[in-house]
């Protein structure tokens, strides 16, 4: 698609825009990731679709009789901008303003109720640079990208202030112009070979000699012969074809081009994640071989143990060590048949581990296959498996949050699930509070302080007593001990907990305003 998205294109473009959308209405605007549509009406013509696309790498403007399809809704502060002030009013002009592709567009509204009542919004489409602003006389509003250079004479794009064209040069964009640098940067016979003007090539070997500026005079410098076609997905400007709208013929392209990104972008980000699993795989697998390989020698162990019980009265005790032909068998804490026990043991628990350790390297072998043979369809459901994951971490906590100061914290249990999942969250060092003899709501309290605080403990424990049974009690019995000290029982019915090293404290409950 190479020179699509010249300054030509965008000129032919401006062209046409210019008689299609002048007293457009707007009636909807739809956002997407870097550009966005504006929905015209208009009684003759009907639903109008004015595309800006704001992608680096192919920013253009197109119109379509169809809707946008196949691109994702995007959020922007820009775009809630354009919403509030567009909807409504009707486009009153057009212009192109600069040699490097700053397209200017402005809106009136008869009605300004809450609105702004002449908006404009410019567009730099410039490769690298797009960039869109809202100018209200001249002052930008809103931008969708803010330019702050680290020289503080170059321009600033932030809200407030004077809107500065991309160069200093007002120069005015002429056809001819236009033409001729394209003519002269490429020279005649590359410029009109690579589809520029899509010139055939038994004509291209006749003309290619000539100067950039009789090519211009041969092709007409108004463009008015100069039409557009789609083929093989892209764009020929030539003379000789049937005369089409060049407007929509770039969407079409445009669209395409867009969408294509997207979808090698998705691809790039579905491989560098399969990489990464790839890898984790693969070291995982690494380390499972290397247990293997440790475990395959159980048989050395056990003949080490049978040896000591073989051979019991050679052991010599040299400096408090056991030792046998030579070799250190370990100090004389432990006796020469213990030692070999221990051995026989270890020798049983690794030749087991092996046939358990294959099935790993079996499973990780396989799990290494499925994700190399993943394809990008995949991608789908992992990302819905992934938004399923952010959907669990956006439901409502089932505790309450109370905080004390920049430091602490305590969370309160509901109810007895509540309570069984407050534990789960919480950290072994962290405190736990329950009211000794009335049933109630677990307390946990989470601290950055190096000590414990006393009157954090204390009101810990007032809000303890204020979630149980025993909250009209003038006095109430609270325990409390680190998370590392309770245990479940097993066997025992849900909410039963054991707990030790617990300390006591009595207190009258808090206040409900007090919290």
């Amino acid at each position: 698609m190479l020179k699509l998205f010249n300054t030509l294109t965008l000129y032919l473009s401006f062209l046409e825009a210019k008689d299609r959308l002048i007293k457009k209405e707007v009636s909807k605007i739809q956002f997407y990731k870097d550009c966005f549509v504006l929905n015209l009406w208009d009684k003759e013509e009907g639903a109008i679709f004015f595309f800006v696309s704001l992608v680096n790498s192919v920013p253009f403007i197109g119109i379509s009789k169809e809707k946008v399809i196949k691109l994702e809704p995007y959020k922007h502060p820009f775009y809630d901008f354009l919403t509030r002030h567009l909807i409504g009013s009707k486009i009153s002009g057009i212009t192109i303003n600069r040699f490097d592709k700053v397209l200017k567009i402005s809106f009136s509204n008869d009605f300004p109720v809450g609105k702004l009542p002449k908006v404009g919004v410019v567009f730099e489409l410039i490769t690298n640079k797009t960039n869109a602003i809202v100018l209200v006389d001249n002052i930008i509003k809103i931008s969708y990208k803010e330019i702050i250079p680290d020289d503080p004479l170059r321009r600033k794009i932030l809200p407030g202030i004077e809107y500065q064209y991309p160069e200093k040069s007002t120069k005015k964009l002429e056809p001819k112009e236009i033409a001729l640098e394209i003519l002269s940067e490429l020279g005649v016979e590359k410029a009109l070979s690579e589809k520029t003007f899509g010139i055939p090539k038994n004509v291209i070997e006749e003309i290619k000699d000539w100067t950039p500026q009789r090519i211009i005079q041969w092709i007409n410098a108004d463009f008015e012969n100069l039409n557009s076609k789609i083929l093989n997905n892209e764009l020929i400007l030539s003379l000789n074809f049937d005369k089409s709208s060049f407007l929509e013929n770039i969407y079409t392209v445009g669209i395409n081009k867009i969408i294509e990104l997207n979808e090698e972008k998705k691809k790039r980000e579905f491989e560098a994640q399969k990489r990464k699993k790839i890898a984790y795989l693969e070291k995982k697998l690494e380390n499972v071989k290397k247990d293997y390989e440790k475990n395959l020698h159980w048989k050395d162990i056990q003949s080490k143990a049978q040896n000591i019980l073989n051979n019991l009265d050679k052991i010599d005790i040299v400096n408090n060590q056991y030792v046998l032909n030579g070799e250190v068998i370990g100090n004389t804490s432990k006796t020469p048949g213990k030692f070999a026990s221990e051995l026989f043991e270890k020798s049983k628990k690794m030749k087991s581990a092996l046939s358990k350790i294959e099935r790993m390297i079996n499973s990780l072998e396989s799990q290494i296959q499925k994700v190399k043979s993943e394809q990008p369809e995949n991608l789908k459901v992992e990302k819905n498996a992934k938004d399923k994951k952010h959907k669990e971490k956006d439901k409502p906590k089932d505790y309450i949050k109370i905080d004390f100061d920049d430091y602490t914290i305590a969370l309160v249990g509901k109810n007895a699930n509540s309570n069984i999942n407050l534990l789960k969250i919480s950290n072994p060092n962290d405190w736990w509070f329950h009211t000794r003899n009335y049933p109630g709501s677990y307390v946990i309290l989470k601290t950055t302080k190096r000590e414990l605080d006393q009157t954090d403990v204390k009101r810990a424990a007032q809000i303890c007593a204020r979630f149980s049974k025993g909250k009209k009690e003038k006095e109430v019995e609270v325990v409390f001990t680190q998370v590392k000290y309770l245990t479940k029982p097993k066997g025992k019915k849900s909410g039963t907990i054991f707990y030790r090293n617990e300390r006591t404290i009595f207190v009258s409950p808090e206040q409900e305003e007090n919290f």
